[in-house]
């Protein structure tokens, strides 16, 4: 990781990067078994100089690879592979945060391909044990979904990054991806939730078998 230090220092955007010194890595630890769709992908975290004293920076370093959507999209574009991982996750972060975390960056070791970005000391997660009511439930769909178009508006052509690697317009894409009956797609909406609770249920019983069998073995 230090002897590739400097090649993510040159991916950081020039209007946010600091003197060399500022990224001097002062300690390395390497988190294990996190995350849902990352479980087995490398992250690390460093902590770095920054403006010394109790300054100090802790930025996290994760493995990136392909996106697991875009194998099931309806054109497949092979040209998707050649693209660094870790660019084009940092890229989607630029083009949907209305400000940017100016630590963004990425690099590659042994062929792995990993992105950087500030671990956040302000993260907090959403408990299920927070919702305790329908009302609840509906409150928080209705904000995520107000996010996730938000997200969407900015995601496009139109967006305020330097890669103009994003040549669609969002609103056209979403309006031909739901056809001409919004009938139809809401119709499509509920049958496919459904059957994602019938088949999490369903690996859930699977669990509990496999770790009868696992514990009596």
């Amino acid at each position: 990781i230090e002897s590739a230090w400097p090649s993510y220092i040159e991916t950081i955007d020039t209007e946010d990067r600091r003197e060399e010194s500022f990224y001097t890595i002062k300690d390395i630890v390497r988190k294990l078994d996190s995350g849902t769709a990352s479980i087995g992908l490398e992250r690390y975290y460093i902590l770095i100089e920054g403006e010394g004293g109790e300054e100090d920076l802790i930025l996290e370093m994760k493995q990136a690879q392909t996106s697991v959507p875009s194998l099931f999209l309806p054109v497949y574009r092979p040209e998707a592979e050649t693209v660094h991982q870790g660019r084009r996750v940092i890229t989607s972060q630029k083009a949907m945060q209305a400000h940017e975390d100016p630590y963004l960056g990425y690099l590659t070791i042994e062929k792995k391909e990993y992105y950087v970005r500030e671990r956040s000391p302000y993260k907090k997660k959403l408990k299920a044990k927070h919702i305790k009511s329908q009302e609840d439930l509906e409150n928080v769909l209705c904000i995520q979904g107000q996010i996730t178009a938000k997200i969407h508006a900015r995601a496009d052509q139109d967006a305020g990054i330097q890669e103009k690697i994003l040549t669609h317009h969002a609103d056209v894409e979403i309006i031909q991806a739901i056809g001409v009956s919004d009938t139809a797609f809401l119709e499509q909406i509920e049958r496919w939730s459904e059957a994602y609770v019938m088949r999490t249920k369903l690996d859930y019983q699977v669990f509990l078998e496999w770790t009868k069998t696992w514990k009596t073995t």
